[in-house]
């Protein structure tokens, strides 16, 4: 379902529970894709290292090609996913996402 979206983009890691095997991921893309100019963020004291935004703008073409990804000012922060990943998880009523729109765009 999800494996052929991101595929090139996680590695993938098994885990075992009880009986189960499951597998977790482990995002490895990182985009260089914000535009700092239009979103809004706050920084630490250095004024050089963010530590969290209010308000995320991408550079439509670095993330148009990826379905997942995590961006390098929150490395061990937020996921982000395309709007293809999205809907697959709705298509499929899978559970265990916790999704909110983040930014929107138009082609």
């Amino acid at each position: 379902m999800l494996y052929p979206l991101i595929k090139n983009e996680v590695e993938l890691l098994p885990l075992s529970l009880d009986d189960d095997l499951l597998h977790g991921i482990n995002v490895t893309t990182v985009l260089d894709a914000i535009d700092y100019d239009l979103s809004e963020y706050l920084t630490f004291r250095d004024g050089k290292r963010i530590m969290y935004f209010k308000k995320y703008f991408f550079k439509v073409d670095k993330i148009k090609n990826y379905n997942i990804f995590k961006i390098k000012d929150l490395r061990r922060g937020y996921v982000f996913v395309s709007d293809s990943f999205y809907q697959s998880v709705i298509d499929n009523n899978l559970r265990g996402f916790k999704l909110e729109q983040v930014f929107e765009y138009e082609d």
